[in-house]
């Protein structure tokens, strides 16, 4: 029960923390993908790490079934795919070592390194600097919208 506490708090947070990200991909045309491309297995790595990394940071070590509730929860509301499919896609890609997923939990360790460090020079809740916020924007589009692109060249 805690644990689903902890987590509902953690979405809040995730998403606040994402929203500008995702809302740089909106503006290019994301918002028209299929959610069904939002399962990519890089994108999906990418956001399931980031998710996971986020949480850890702000609200500490969660039971497997509340971070894969918030990753589902947050994923979820950033591309429009269903929880369960999320669930399920994560589950695969991860037991069965695809490397385009794990590519893609890679790739949310820099993204994470460079979110921590500039939160930690403004402060949790605070804008970050115009270097970082910069440089996050080219890796979540490096990591986002490129692979959607190339997936649905028409979004």
């Amino acid at each position: 029960m805690w644990d689903m506490f902890k987590a509902r708090a953690a979405c809040g947070i995730v998403m606040q923390t994402l929203s500008p990200f995702a809302a740089s991909s909106y503006e290019s045309g994301i918002d028209r993908t299929p959610a069904g491309l939002w399962m990519n297995p890089h994108v999906l790595g990418f956001l399931s790490q980031l998710v996971t990394l986020i949480t850890l940071r702000e609200r500490g070590a969660l039971r497997v079934y509340a971070m894969a509730w918030v990753q589902a929860s947050v994923i979820g509301s950033l591309t429009g795919a269903g929880q369960e499919l999320i669930g399920e896609r994560i589950h695969l890609y991860s037991s069965t070592n695809d490397e385009m997923f794990s590519e893609g939990c890679k790739a949310a360790f820099v993204f994470f390194e460079i979110l921590a460090a500039s939160t930690s020079r403004a402060g949790v809740g605070q804008p970050l600097g115009r270097d970082d916020e910069d440089r996050l924007k080219v890796l979540w589009k490096e990591h986002i919208s490129t692979h959607l692109h190339s997936a649905h060249p028409s979004a």
